[in-house]
């Protein structure tokens, strides 16, 4: 494959929390973030992972997301992540669709200090709302052979995920810092969806109280599985490691403002065209 950047979508599977993994939110303490995933674009990582074949139909796709972290207790913190509406348009048909929406919970093993560890599980269920396939495109591989990369916007599924968390802090007072790190097995339902191992690296830092930064690299990984189906939503049976960064502004203490991308290293079944999103993030006090 040739070593040049190209973007895919990555959110609809890994969404960002406050301090990343590994932190548990105080007592009362929530995060809430609500963002709008977009992309448009013409060319398609088919399921031989090649982004040099030929193009497919032009496409736009765009999907609300809110995702919400509040802790119960000192130990435990609540996730959920809905995607509750998004559109979809390949070729000449279109659909309005609904994507994952997910619940879980962390549970803080080491609390105190620059190092904290926890653990996380979360079972979310991608509904048939929307899930036809919008548009079906002849592609020719490197290798010569014929197939087809179709676009549907989300593939019903069922989907538990546990994973092993580990934050560190860093830095000082003037310029906070962050490194965490998730791993773990997400198990899918779908028969056409393999079961995947599912990582996330993070680096944040925040500037002068107000501007932060996250970079992260994800890996999602069907356990070595050869991917059959060349879907360019991304959703589904699909592989990739990608980079992305969010930069947030807070304009108050309780309220920011966010713009992030997602690029891949290597992707199959999945959109080759920039994933950008905006929206807003919240901190505030519950109890």
């Amino acid at each position: 494959m040739p070593r040049r950047w190209l973007f895919v979508t990555l959110c609809v599977f890994l969404p960002l929390s406050a301090f990343g993994a590994g932190w548990v939110q105080p007592s009362g303490a929530c995060y809430v973030k609500l963002w709008d995933r977009s992309l448009f674009g013409k060319k398609a990582y088919t399921a031989e992972g090649l982004h040099d074949a030929q193009q497919v139909n032009s496409y736009q796709d765009h999907l609300v997301n809110i995702y919400g972290e509040c802790g119960v207790s000192p130990t435990l913190t609540a996730t959920v992540g809905l995607a509750p509406i998004g559109y979809a348009k390949a070729g000449s048909e279109s659909t309005s669709y609904v994507g994952p929406l997910s619940a879980g919970l962390r549970l803080g093993l080491k609390r105190e200090g620059r190092l904290r560890l926890a653990i996380s599980a979360s079972y979310s269920f991608a509904p048939p709302v929307g899930d036809r396939v919008l548009d079906v495109s002849p592609i020719i591989g490197a290798n010569g052979n014929s197939s087809q990369a179709i676009y549907q916007p989300t593939v019903e599924n069922h989907a538990g995920q546990l994973q092993f968390e580990l934050g560190l802090a860093f830095g000082n007072e003037r310029f906070p810092s962050f490194f965490s790190a998730s791993i773990g097995p997400r198990f899918n339902s779908a028969s056409t969806v393999d079961h995947a191992l599912v990582g996330v690296l993070q680096v944040g830092t925040t500037f002068w109280r107000r501007l932060s930064t996250i970079i992260n690299v994800s890996v999602y990984e069907p356990f070595f599985q050869p991917v059959t189906v060349s879907n360019t939503s991304g959703a589904g049976q699909t592989r990739y490691m990608g980079m992305g960064m969010t930069v947030s502004y807070w304009l108050i203490d309780a309220l920011a403002i966010l713009a992030n991308f997602e690029g891949v290293f290597y992707a199959e079944s999945n959109a080759a065209t920039p994933s950008l999103s905006f929206g807003l993030e919240s901190k505030f006090q519950l109890f």
